[in-house]
């Protein structure tokens, strides 16, 4: 894969404090990255400095050479504006010099694509968190950006939406485009994303492979059996598990490799499977690369003996 990008020794300081601090990292054509970390570890300063609109206090950033890169960002939200989502994007793809005959395409593609037809030409100002995303990736891919930043693209959608998001980014990855995506939420790591960056304060602390940072946890709820008795099935195992009484039915949170077993023997035990799903939740890798790092911060500032 060809080299879209090198970050060298990157550093964004606000006065004495590092936004982000020594960054050194590579984008690839056609990687898909997401970024963690905690509210200010620096993953939008990091995506502020890709999409151009912040400069690096020191270090550099270097495109590939030869030809330009069209860049696509959408920020973290996008507020009610006084625009229907058609004069926005007009404006935005104008912007961004897109011809007006192109621009009128694409923009009606994407809407079409993003189910967003029926609410073209209404006021943005009512519209819901979850619409206001759509609109806003939208924008971010006018022009058919080679490298798509996305900061928070799930940030408090609801389930339905962040499915239907999760499956359009998957389709714009397998199309060539490259996506760097901050994100808390472990199902865009879970689905998509083939390489995961932890940031703490400011520092790239490690880089994994999905399936290293997540772990999947089966939630059964069923009915006919106990508290007591489900909790005497899990006792012999050696994963962690929660049981949850909830009134007319109990919920069990197993570890994946557990949950087959433990339906069957739920089944046996006479209970009644009322439903079945996996979650995806953070692993401690990520907490513990962060808590490392956090140590050696306080020892490079001398606060431990």
């Amino acid at each position: 894969m060809s080299i879209l990008a090198t970050m060298r020794s990157v550093s964004k300081r606000y006065k004495n404090v590092a936004a982000l601090d020594d960054f050194t990292f590579t984008i690839k054509q056609g990687d898909w990255i997401t970024i963690v970390g905690k509210n200010g570890s620096g993953k939008s300063t990091l995506l502020l400095l890709l999409a151009g609109l912040l400069s690096p206090s020191s270090g550099s950033i270097e495109w590939r050479s030869g030809a330009s890169i069209h860049v696509g960002y959408a920020p973290d939200r996008l507020p009610q504006l006084n625009f229907t989502p058609r004069q926005y994007l007009q404006h935005m793809g104008l912007m961004q010099g897109v011809q007006r005959d192109e621009l009128r395409r694409e923009i009606d593609f994407r809407l079409e694509q993003f189910a967003l037809m029926h609410a073209a030409d209404r006021d943005m100002r009512g519209f819901s968190k979850g619409m206001l995303q759509k609109v806003n990736l939208t924008q971010a891919l006018l022009g058919r950006p080679e490298l798509l930043l996305l900061d928070e693209p799930l940030g408090g959608v609801d389930v339905d939406t962040q499915a239907s998001m999760i499956k359009l980014l998957s389709e714009l990855s397998e199309q060539g485009i490259t996506i760097l995506a901050s994100s808390h939420e472990p199902e865009l790591v879970q689905q998509a994303a083939r390489q995961v960056l932890v940031l703490d304060h400011g520092r790239l602390v490690a880089q994994y492979d999905p399936q290293r940072v997540l772990r999947t946890t089966q939630q059964i709820v069923c009915t006919g059996i106990s508290t007591l008795e489900a909790e005497s099935l899990l006792a012999s195992e050696q994963t962690e598990w929660m049981v949850i009484n909830q009134g007319d039915h109990i919920r069990v949170s197993v570890e994946k490799e557990a949950g087959d077993r433990l339906l069957l023997n739920l089944i046996q035990s006479g209970a009644s499977i009322v439903s079945v799903h996996q979650d995806a939740q953070w692993s401690d890798d990520i907490f513990d690369a962060a808590n490392t790092a956090a140590i050696c911060r306080r020892e490079e500032e001398g606060t431990i003996l």
